[in-house]
């Protein structure tokens, strides 16, 4: 079997959270012994190797998601796809083992995640209980924000929620910045499309979102599942030819949704999209800055338009602010940023042209700029999100309410 040389040295590392919920590291994962004497029915693995086809049970069905553990990771938007497994496996009477490398801080957050949703409890109660079981229990800094993040948003992606908005734009300033630097120039947008796919229609400008949403801002990088086989990942190819694959989608506010193409042999491969991971949209939350308007309708706050034609550019919610500086009244900046936007040449931007000006899409007036190399605001106002991957707008050229 192919283990990583850091991880040979390790010892089997495992504990007991609750009935049939186990959480510990990689080499538990390999030990054929350990999964056997607890029943185990079920691995889910979350790092970026997952475990290879030797290591494998055939009666034992297994997830990846594939992420490293840093402080630039997106957890949160993979918690669907993760409790949906854990979920139909404990619901099934199925144990299931949950490991990263060390069994401390990813594996961690997802078993966290999912006792906070299923009991309702804050994420230090949450924890509380895990570490009463698995004292190492330490989930990094960005992964407890993005915990007590979740449950802000009633446990579920809220896209009206301006931090989350925030986050994910984090995460993508992360992701453009880094093929910027790398001198990308395929025409790849996952990374832009995902980032609307999440925040669903508040992406737009119409003025009202309908509430849903889902997906995971990656590297390209899925969420698989196979049983006993060796399955996609990174987008790769599926598993072992001559198989079922059952595709899951998990939809928000339901079950999830399968299909299957049925081929020659008995063993079935289950791949979970991590593009497709939407679950319950929390509304009212507290940094929800919108109120609904019609039944599963959300109003996008104050319209900006363009002061040459009125075209509306965007709206109060894709407006990015310094929550830490907002309330500095006595500062005044003539510069209003942005999330991007779809009427935006993003693919144009990403790979040919990370600086510029920004044009008005119906009478191409030039109404701001932007820079992503550099920083594009001195004020204090906008201190803490010059560096994000965010369009600079000039009030002077802008119709809104003030």
């Amino acid at each position: 079997m192919t283990i990583k040389p850091t991880d040979r040295d390790l010892p089997v590392d495992y504990s007991k959270i609750e009935d049939n919920l186990y959480l510990g590291n990689i080499m538990a994962a390999y030990d054929k012994e350990m999964l056997r004497k607890n029943g185990i029915k079920r691995v889910l693995t979350v790092r970026d190797v997952g475990i290879d086809e030797s290591g494998r049970l055939p009666d034992v069905e297994y997830l990846q998601i594939c992420l490293t553990d840093n402080l630039q990771d997106d957890l949160l938007t993979h918690f669907a796809v993760a409790h949906q497994f854990i979920d139909d496996g404990l619901r099934q009477g199925q144990p299931v083992y949950v490991h990263c490398r060390l069994g401390q801080s990813r594996s961690v957050t997802i078993v966290v995640g999912y006792i906070m949703r299923r009991d309702k409890l804050d994420y230090n109660e949450a924890l509380r209980r895990v570490k009463a079981k698995r004292p190492k229990a330490r989930p990094n800094n960005s992964f407890e924000f993005q915990l007590k993040l979740f449950k802000e948003m009633n446990y579920g992606l809220d896209p009206m929620n301006v931090q989350f908005r925030q986050y994910l734009l984090t995460r993508l300033t992360y992701v453009l910045k880094k093929k910027i630097i790398n001198k990308t120039t395929d025409p790849d947008m996952t990374i832009v499309d995902k980032f609307f796919e999440i925040l669903g229609d508040s992406g737009n400008v119409d003025g009202t979102a309908t509430v849903g949403g889902g997906g995971a801002i990656t590297d390209g990088q899925t969420a698989t599942a196979d049983s006993g086989q060796t399955a996609a990942v990174n987008g790769g190819g599926g598993g072992n030819s001559g198989q079922t694959t059952t595709q899951v989608s998990v939809t928000a506010g339901g079950g999830p949704q399968t299909t299957a193409s049925k081929t020659s042999a008995g063993k079935t491969t289950t791949v979970v999209s991590a593009a497709s991971n939407q679950i319950a949209v929390g509304k009212g939350s507290s940094s929800s800055t919108n109120s609904s308007s019609s039944a599963g309708q959300t109003t996008l706050g104050n319209e900006y338009k363009c002061r040459k034609c009125q075209k509306v550019l965007f709206n109060e919610i894709q407006v990015v602010r310094d929550f830490i500086n907002a309330s500095e009244s006595r500062y005044k900046c003539d510069h209003i940023f942005t999330e991007p936007i779809k009427w935006m040449p993003l693919a144009d931007i990403v790979y040919q042209q990370p600086s510029g000006d920004l044009k008005c899409p119906q009478c191409s007036a030039k109404c701001g700029q932007f820079d992503w190399c550099n920083n594009q605001c001195q004020c204090i106002l906008h201190q803490k999100i010059k560096q994000l991957c965010v369009f600079k707008f000039f009030a002077k050229e802008l119709n809104f309410l003030k």
